[in-house]
């Protein structure tokens, strides 16, 4: 494989890629020559996608997940005990007047 159009030409005894993309990936050859002799090297270079994006999308979602589910436990719970009972079409109908008188009980 040749080197990635985005890399400079290379002819030293290290190769660092110091931005890893996807294009980094695959097969690459090590030709070594010298007095004594030429040695060819073939290997594969696997890149790991990057998740932490990922990661932080679905935490997130999460968050506002649990933010959701608790100001919907706490408007439950606010229509539930500090309220008066009511029908929900009461406070849309608009030619009513609708007032929320909480309920006493009689000891």
């Amino acid at each position: 494989m040749l080197l990635p159009p985005s890399l400079p030409p290379f002819n030293s005894n290290v190769l660092t890629i110091k931005s890893v993309a996807s294009e980094h990936g695959g097969q690459y050859t090590c030709e070594v020559n010298n007095v004594v002799g030429n040695v060819t090297v073939m290997f594969n270079v696997d890149v790991k996608p990057n998740i932490i994006p990922y990661i932080i999308a679905i935490a997130a979602m999460v968050g506002l997940a649990v933010t959701g589910g608790l100001l919907l436990g706490v408007g439950l719970y606010y229509k539930r005990y500090r309220t008066g009972k009511y029908s929900m079409k009461d406070v849309f109908r608009l030619k009513a007047q609708h007032v929320a008188v909480p309920i006493i009980e009689k000891i």
